[in-house]
């Protein structure tokens, strides 16, 4: 069992009784079927004693969920990145016009 991901886990858990959170030494791994792991947790603020069940997987290329039909999703654009802020900031730095002439030719609305 690797360290890290135990004491990731052990940060996010919280006393069902008090709220307190857990101390790595008041954990007892006890084993894991599959993708769960499965712990006893002891209370160091009111001594409650819980059984946590966590699901861990495998850290890789997360799968895409959206409810966006293909036809709505392809007309989302690309992110806007920093170097086209800074564009458009020097841009408008200058910029003393009007912005519905400036964008209805661009934008193709009248």
């Amino acid at each position: 069992m690797e360290q890290e991901v135990l004491k990731r886990i052990v940060a996010a858990l919280r006393c069902s009784q008090c709220s307190a959170s857990f101390k790595q030494e008041g954990v007892d791994f006890l084993g894991s079927k599959e993708d769960v792991w499965y712990f006893m947790v002891d209370c160091s603020g009111c001594g409650n004693r819980e059984m946590v069940a966590a699901l861990v997987q495998q850290a890789g290329e997360a799968e895409k969920c959206t409810d966006l039909t293909e036809s709505e999703a392809g007309k989302l654009v690309d992110p806007v990145e920093s170097d086209d802020l800074i564009d458009i900031h020097l841009y408008l730095k200058d910029f003393s016009g009007d912005f519905k002439s400036l964008f209805t030719g661009t934008m193709g609305h009248a």
